[in-house]
This record gives structure tokens, sequence and C-alpha cells, in this order.
């Protein structure tokens, strides 16, 4: 199944989780004390709880944006930023982000 994902994505590897929050929680440990993520302000609750609570024990900073705001998320940029999380749709708002334009 990895193979197939990474073959669908056009990658070079594809990852399978138990769940959503697996996921999110590996995705997250690539993070360091000291960096900076940006993340969509209305996430599921579960992540909410995890950067709110784990990643600031870590030392990790976050910026809470509307995903759906590019002027804003180019705002919340910083020098330490690493990595901007995207829920689309949004849980629970089902607001959708124009991937492509935040990547830009």
């Amino acid at each position: 199944m990895e193979e197939i994902i990474a073959e669908l994505e056009e990658g070079t590897h594809g990852f399978a989780f138990s769940s959503g929050m697996a996921a999110i929680s590996t995705a997250f440990l690539l993070l360091s004390a000291g960096d900076h993520i940006i993340i969509s302000e209305d996430v599921y609750g579960g992540t909410f709880r995890m950067v709110t609570t784990v990643l600031t024990r870590f030392k990790i900073e976050h910026t809470f944006v509307d995903m759906t705001d590019l002027e804003s998320i180019e705002a919340a940029v910083k020098p330490n930023t690493r990595a901007i999380y995207i829920e689309t749709p949004s849980n629970p708002l089902l607001k959708v982000t124009d991937i492509s334009a935040v990547c830009d």
C-alpha cells in the first residue's frame, strides 16, 4: 500500500498509519525545540491539544491562522518557521485551503 501511495503521489516513499493522530504525531516529531509551525486555526481537537500542550512543552512555537487568508499565512512566517500544517477541508468548519497557493 505504501508503494502505491508513493506512486500515486509521484513521490519516492509513502507511509501508512493506524490513525490520523499517529500520522500527525509522526510529522510533528520532525520539529525541534526553537522551531515554529503555522497551523490552521480550526484543526481537529486532538491536534489542537497536541500543539498547545505537547509541542509547547517541547519549546516548539506555533501560530494559528486562517488558512484561507494568504496574507495571514505570510504574516505569520518567522525565521524559525519550519512547517505549515494544513487540514483541508478543515475540522470542524470544513474550510478548504488552496494548497498550491499556500506553497507559492
